[in-house]
């Protein structure tokens, strides 16, 4: 679907960036067409929106396709995560020569002038990525994500905080900050993160071997190390709800908030900090959890059924020290019946794609 809503002219939209937009969807087809809804509304001239489904279960294409008949569709045949999943759309913006690619969570509301916010800053600043101020959709006074600071080099700086999790947005106006039009920070929140394809070109993207959570972070920590910065973009803000695919599950919460975070920030961790840090970080995940693991030594099921956060989190600090990553878990087989049934696909007259992964130039350091 290409976009070009507002009363701008066609030349002026010729001279402004090509931006492609990915949609994630797993499993969350109302969430979808509420976010395609507000997209559409937005007043850049000239983007293009690509849905990705991640191979739901609950019909999402044949829904989408209703409410947006003339949108892209990507299917992936198994579930991908955030990274594999973006890396479709990735592939197809490259193909048509784009020049930004924006990754949105389909939990979002967006101003209308969230998308320009960021292009216009980009043409300011040049290559590096480009977050939105994500508040809480349920308080809109709170920010809704963490970034930490940058050294006068350019580098993370752990130790300090730009923002903080439900830190006061009027903090933000108070503080001075918000005069800047946009911030350098270490990281941005993968809700909304605007990628020059040139960075791709030139550095990578994200690695998906964490299938879930932080992998936008090891992505911008990267690339600061590299000299590439990374911003926040005060004036694009979107109200972000969090996690709403795992309201479908009690069981599929715990597993996302306990698992993957857990192994995936002590990854983070790691990788960044140190292992000094990393091995902090796991005592203190551990204390509870090793308490209630001795009690059940001898019966992991009891464990599991009886404790299932320190039971997931014990099993994410493990796969942590163990370096096993990807999708250990698969976060479909724990969905309600109610959409465990798979989806029949693609829908008549419609256009899905089938694209294959890879993982771009990523190694392990």
């Amino acid at each position: 679907m290409n976009c070009n809503t507002n009363t701008h002219g066609k030349g002026k939209r010729d001279l402004l960036p090509m931006v492609h937009i990915s949609v994630l969807n797993w499993n969350g087809y109302a969430h979808t067409i509420s976010c395609l809804a507000s997209l559409v509304g937005l007043d850049y001239p000239n983007f293009k929106i690509i849905v990705v489904d991640n191979n739901s279960r609950d019909n999402s294409v044949r829904y989408i396709r209703a409410a947006y008949p003339d949108i892209i569709i990507i299917c992936a045949e198994e579930n991908l995560g955030y990274a594999g999943g973006h890396e479709l759309a990735l592939n197809l913006a490259r193909q048509a020569n784009a020049d930004l690619l924006w990754l949105v969570n389909t939990d979002m509301e967006f101003k209308t002038d969230t998308l320009a916010e960021l292009v216009y800053a980009y043409l300011r600043r040049g290559e590096g990525i480009y977050g939105s101020l994500p508040l809480h959709s349920h308080d809109h006074s709170r920010i809704g994500f963490t970034a930490w600071a940058v050294d006068v080099n350019g580098k993370p700086e752990f130790s300090r905080k730009v923002l903080a999790w439900d830190q006061p947005y009027r903090e933000i106006l108070d503080s001075g900050l918000s005069n800047a039009k946009e911030i350098q920070v270490a990281n941005v929140h993968g809700c909304s993160m605007m990628i020059p394809l040139s960075v791709v070109k030139n550095h990578g993207f994200m690695d998906n071997s964490f299938f879930l959570y932080t992998e936008e972070y090891d992505y911008c920590f990267r690339l600061a190390k590299s000299g590439l910065p990374s911003f926040i973009v005060l004036s694009s803000v979107v109200l972000h709800e969090r996690m709403s695919n795992s309201k479908y599950s009690q069981k599929l919460k715990t597993i996302l908030e306990h698992y993957y975070m857990t192994r995936n920030f002590l990854v983070l961790k790691r990788r960044h900090w140190g292992y000094r840090a990393c091995f902090g970080e796991i005592l203190k995940k551990l204390k509870r959890s090793l308490k209630l693991r001795a009690k059940f030594m001898f019966s992991s099921h009891k464990f599991s059924a009886l404790c299932p956060k320190h039971y997931y989190r014990y099993l994410g600090v493990r796969d942590a020290l163990l370096l096993r990553m990807g999708k250990t878990i698969k976060p479909g087989d724990f969905l309600d019946e109610s959409v465990s049934k798979p989806d029949s696909f693609p829908a008549e007259n419609s256009i899905v794609d089938k694209m294959p992964i890879t993982n771009l130039n990523y190694k392990e350091k």
